[in-house]
């Protein structure tokens, strides 16, 4: 009988400390990715998925070495996104797709994936999670812009974001 009470104790232990070790992954999880965590479970049908994903995006983004910027390139970049702004006003189009443009060279520069949109996505959500709804509606909006289908003001939206 004592031996039943030891073993169903040690089970009792175990699951606590199971339970505990998931609840704390969960809210590092939440606190590193903030408002991305809620998305990703969402997205992904719930906790235990949306927290896979966002593991796997952690995982991808230390697989990647990036670069920093040489200051010559730097300030090219700079001039770059000046002159776009200028042109807002008499092409507000052209400008949200160079300024979409302009953000996927830099990371290029950079050494973050590129070619397939959602793991840039993805790598602005690994390095930047609270930045990456605005990312996701800029690249929307130029999307959309280069179908014909956005106003000014969402252009406006597109570009400031």
């Amino acid at each position: 009988m004592e031996w039943l009470i030891l073993v169903l104790a040690i089970v009792v232990i175990a699951a606590v400390a199971a339970l505990v070790i998931v609840k704390r992954r969960s809210a590092s999880l939440a606190r590193r990715f903030g408002p991305e965590y809620d998305r990703a479970i969402d997205e992904h049908g719930g906790r235990k998925a949306g927290e896979a994903e966002l593991r796997r995006l952690e995982e991808r983004r230390r697989s990647i070495e990036l670069r920093e910027l040489d200051p010559a390139d730097r300030m090219d970049y700079v001039e770059q996104w000046r002159a776009i702004q200028l042109h807002f006003v008499d092409q507000p189009e052209a400008t949200v797709a160079q300024a979409d443009d302009l953000v996927v060279q830099v990371m290029r520069a950079r050494g973050y994936p590129v070619d397939d949109p959602d793991e840039r996505t993805g790598m602005v959500v690994a390095d930047h999670p609270r930045l990456a709804d605005d990312y996701r509606t800029a690249h929307a909006i130029r999307q959309r812009s280069d179908r014909g289908e956005t106003s000014l003001d969402e252009l406006r939206e597109g570009f400031r974001h």
